[in-house]
């Protein structure tokens, strides 16, 4: 038998999960995983933080783009909160001052609610850094935890919406009618 698909996905960690979720709507999408169950490599594995303080400036804009996903994701798709508030602080030492503005420039350039600090507050801030060389830092305060595990769960649960199988296969095919079958 030919199964036919309007995408096909390789992989079923974050990247391919999330694929799958946006791109399932009205297509039939098939995820082809060579594991027993999706994000055994690196997604299963990882921590993650919320910023658009990365240095690539179409993460940024990517970034930038996400935050509103993942504050206020659709109905159903979380049973908590993604995010969870921690803050992020980049420091530098003497010597490394246009650097740690530039890292801030970036910062205020997609919008991120970011501000210099001094040496004084930095340690106020993260008490086991080295006061020696510290020039200062910059303090991201609405940067944020994201739970992968809940995020992950979230996009194969609405890629998977209506399943037939209630377990993973090592492939999975979702029609444009919403079903999903082993493939």
């Amino acid at each position: 038998m030919t199964t036919r698909s309007d995408a096909i996905i390789v992989g079923a960690g974050m990247a391919g999960a999330s694929a799958a979720y946006f791109l399932s709507g009205g297509r039939s999408v098939t995820v082809v995983e060579r594991e027993g169950a999706p994000a055994y490599h690196s997604t299963g594995r990882s921590a993650a933080q919320f910023t658009v303080g990365i240095a690539a400036a179409t993460m940024r804009r990517m970034a930038q783009a996400s935050r509103a996903f993942f504050a206020a994701p659709p109905e159903g798709f979380a049973a908590r909160p993604i995010l969870t508030p921690r803050g992020s602080l980049k420091t530098a030492a003497i010597g490394q001052e246009a650097e740690l503005k530039a890292w801030l420039d970036r910062l205020v350039d997609v919008g991120a609610d970011a501000h210099h600090v001094d040496a004084a507050e930095a340690l106020r801030l993260f008490p086991a850094l080295r006061p020696d060389d510290l020039a200062g830092g910059v303090w991201e305060p609405d940067a944020q935890d994201i739970d992968v595990d809940l995020l992950l769960q979230g996009y194969l649960r609405g890629a998977r919406a209506t399943a037939r199988a209630s377990s993973w296969t090592p492939a999975w095919r979702r029609s444009s009618a919403g079903a999903a079958s082993g493939s």
